[in-house]
């Protein structure tokens, strides 16, 4: 369903497609604007579309994305953390985009594959992009970050809800700082100092790198400061300090996390050298990505 005009179709697990009308799903595909497919060596013999074969296309699309992360110089972002990793990324895109090319897959995929295809499509012009990375482990973590490499680091939030796969809140909060050992020299990490466990994930950001750290939150040695939201007509009248300059904006969404979470984004975007209030004025047509939830106006009985 996200295929569009200009992309390369990948069935990238032919096994997991058995049982599947995997022909029908590369030709919808082609249908949706899709130019070209990759699939297994010999899966479609009979097909009339352009297609490109490989006797694993996953292991083909991993060879397409270290390819493409290498010959790219731009920023890199990296976003993590037990909540909010979505939110931010997409945030970040909709702000910066008209400012400065850049890149994100716009929807909530983290995992291996969701962060190969985000490699893979790097577009050429492109000079900031945004990754999305979970951390179910170490060795996860250390792979995204590695791969990676990033310039900033964000780690949006710590809370308990992948607590079954680290088993203890220590090893969640160190697992997640991990991801700054990929840090280029002169890297940043971005962290939440309102957040709960904000003390301890510091104190592991700073065993594991020498990074700079940068804070958002309500405390006046924040670098990026909530100074005030108030919630009126289904949206936050929100009032912020990013390091040093203030802006005011109105954030079209109700979750109470939303004006923190906005802090970040446009910290991340003065990070990365755009216009502060241009950017905060984008708010003003900006929605929630699907999985984050949406508001909708439905009609009652009088």
């Amino acid at each position: 369903r996200r295929v569009a005009d200009g992309d390369l179709f990948i069935v990238r697990n032919w096994k997991a497609a058995d049982g599947v009308d995997a022909e029908g799903l590369v030709g919808q595909a082609f249908r949706q604007g899709a130019v070209a497919a990759l699939v297994q060596t010999g899966a479609l013999p009979d097909s009339s579309n352009p297609l490109l074969e490989a006797p694993d296309p996953y292991t083909a699309l991993q060879a397409i994305a270290a390819c493409a992360n290498m010959k790219y110089a731009g920023l890199r972002i990296l976003v993590t953390g037990s909540h909010g990793k979505t939110g931010f990324k997409t945030q970040l895109h909709h702000l910066i985009v008209k400012q400065i090319p850049a890149h994100a897959n716009i929807d909530s995929g983290n995992k291996s594959a969701a962060i190969w295809r985000a490699l893979a499509s790097i577009p050429e012009r492109t000079r900031v992009m945004i990754v999305e990375v979970a951390v179910p482990s170490r060795s996860f973590a250390e792979r995204g970050a590695s791969l990676i490499r990033p310039d900033i680091c964000v780690i949006t939030g710590i809370g308990p809800e992948h607590l079954r796969s680290h088993k203890t809140m220590d090893n969640l909060i160190r697992n997640k700082a991990i991801t700054v050992t990929g840090l280029r020299p002169g890297g940043k990490c971005l962290l939440n100092a309102d957040d709960a466990y904000y003390p301890m994930l510091r104190s592991e950001v700073k065993n594991l790198s020498p990074c700079e750290i940068l804070s958002f939150g309500s405390a006046p040695e924040c670098h990026g400061r909530l100074l005030e939201a108030r919630f009126d007509d289904l949206r936050w009248r929100t009032r912020a300090e990013i390091l040093g300059e203030p802006v005011d904006y109105d954030l079209p969404l109700w979750e109470d996390y939303a004006p923190l979470a906005s802090v970040s984004a446009l910290l991340a975007a003065k990070l990365v050298g755009t216009d502060l209030r241009a950017c905060a004025a984008e708010y003003a047509d900006y929605r929630n990505f699907e999985s984050s939830g949406n508001m909708y106006r439905i009609k009652t009985a009088k």
